[in-house]
């Protein structure tokens, strides 16, 4: 468990510090309860009007939670996500950074979720990250889990770009060095979705309010790995320049 929250602070490294894409990679509804007084058929009538616009207002929040990826959605404040998730299922671990112990929408595949959270912004992105993965030294289960979740990705968002190569010299070139190759990040096995605010072609994408996502295999061992995916929002490099100029301010 400690060796697996090192590759989670790793990941949050990861954001800190990068976007997702380069051309190498080669990278959940609380109804308010109103006491609305009755007095007379006016009234009542008013407080019932009231009561629906409320249930609207809360049913248009639960829609919207529906069509985020895990029920996360951008701009989401810290509160908001506490709500949703209950307190004690959120936990800080770096500033801005939030481990969530679940989600609204949580996915089988995917035990642990990592969020950035800006204090004004808000959600800006969401990295959810696997159990271990036992495999094989050729990476068998590894990849399997991976492209099963790709295909699952590719439903919802289309065709994705995918990066599965061996870096050039590298000396684990035979199949029995695949997740050696991996674990010496000498070989890549990513996939990445850049999506566009103004792309018509995909209605989920504007909905969502998504930039990029990034599925990628890590390899802890030789004989154990992990999936993340990760979803960048559209506000991401408001999120980004935020903390590289709190990074600057400091020097």
């Amino acid at each position: 468990m400690k060796i697996k929250y090192k590759y989670i602070l790793a990941v949050i490294v990861i954001i800190l510090t990068t976007a997702f894409v380069t051309d190498f990679v080669v990278r959940r509804t609380i109804v308010s309860d109103k006491n609305i007084q009755k007095e007379g058929v006016i009234e009542e009538i008013q407080g019932s009007n009231s009561d629906l616009n409320n249930i609207k207002k809360d049913t248009s929040k639960e829609d919207k939670i529906s069509n985020c990826p895990f029920g996360l959605c951008m701009g989401q404040s810290l509160d908001e996500i506490k709500k949703l998730t209950g307190e004690s299922n959120v936990k800080e671990v770096s500033k801005d950074f939030y481990e969530l112990h679940t989600v609204p929408k949580p996915h089988p595949s995917f035990s642990t979720y990592i969020v950035l959270i800006d204090s004004e912004i808000g959600v800006c992105k969401v990295n959810a990250i696997s159990d271990d993965i036992i495999t094989s030294v050729y990476g068998t289960e590894l990849k399997s889990q991976f492209e099963a979740i790709q295909s699952q990705l590719e439903k919802t968002y289309g065709k994705e770009k995918k990066y599965d190569f061996l870096s050039a010299g590298s000396i684990w070139r035979e199949s029995n060095d695949w997740m050696m190759g991996l674990l010496k990040k000498e070989r890549f096995l990513s996939s990445y979705w850049t999506l566009k605010e103004s792309d018509e072609s995909n209605k989920v994408i504007k909905l969502r309010n998504i930039n990029t996502i990034s599925l990628q295999a890590t390899a802890i061992s030789q004989e154990k790995g992990y999936i993340s995916l990760g979803y960048e929002f559209n506000n991401f490099q408001d999120c980004a320049k935020k903390i590289k100029d709190k990074e600057a301010s400091s020097l």
